[in-house]
This record gives structure tokens, C-alpha cells and sequence, in this order.
């Protein structure tokens, strides 16, 4: 929903930009295209990052994935390292590391 949001905020800003509207009057028409284009530039910045990180996937050290899709649980889990995934998959991650469990001892009576 946020990469639709950008890319509509950028295309919006971009045609105040290039288009030749009367926004701010003839004295301010400069400050309000140079303010529509670093708006239009960073809403596109951001869509496209977006768009980017939905298709990779980090799991750090110790670290296992489950890919699930549309309820469809992949086979192979995904190990440690950068992956490429599908944007409608939900990665669940899972720690493969030992935890020592402590316990005190106790007398028993």
C-alpha cells in the first residue's frame, strides 16, 4: 500500500513540475516547481526501495527461514545469507542456535 501511495505522491509532484500552472502565482512559481521536484524525487526514491526490499529477503547467522506462500508452506528452508523471494511470500524466521538451559538442582526430601 506505502509503494502506491509514493508512486501516485511522485507522479503528482512531477506533472506540478513540468506542467506550466499558475501554482503560487508568477512570483513563486520557481519555489513551488524546485519544492514539487525534491518531493516528486524522494517519493520516487522511496517507491522504488520499497519495491526492492520486497523481493529480498536477509537472514542473519543462526538464523533459517520458512518461505510461505498463499498458505503453501516451500520445502527447502531458506538458509543464512540474502535471498530472492516472490513479494506475495511470507518469510517466518526461525533461530537455529543452542540455548543452554540452566536449571538449579534441588534435594528432594
Amino acid at each position: 500500500m506505502s509503494v502506491i501511495v509514493s508512486l501516485i505522491t511522485a507522479l503528482v509532484a512531477f506533472l506540478i513540475t513540468f506542467r506550466n500552472t499558475g501554482l503560487g502565482g508568477e512570483t513563486h512559481q520557481n519555489k513551488v516547481k524546485a519544492i514539487a521536484f525534491l518531493i516528486g524525487c524522494l517519493a520516487a526514491f522511496s517507491a522504488i526501495y520499497q519495491i526492492i526490499f520486497r523481493f529480498l529477503v536477509v537472514l542473519p547467522a543462526g538464523e533459517v527461514g520458512v518461505v510461505e506462500t498463499f498458505g503453501k508452506v516451500q520445502e527447502q528452508p531458506l538458509n543464512s545469507g540474502i535471498h530472492l523471494i516472490s513479494p506475495l511470500a511470507k518469510v517466518t524466521k526461525f533461530s537455529t542456535r543452542l540455548q543452554d538451559i540452566k536449571e538449579p538442582l534441588q534435594k528432594k526430601v
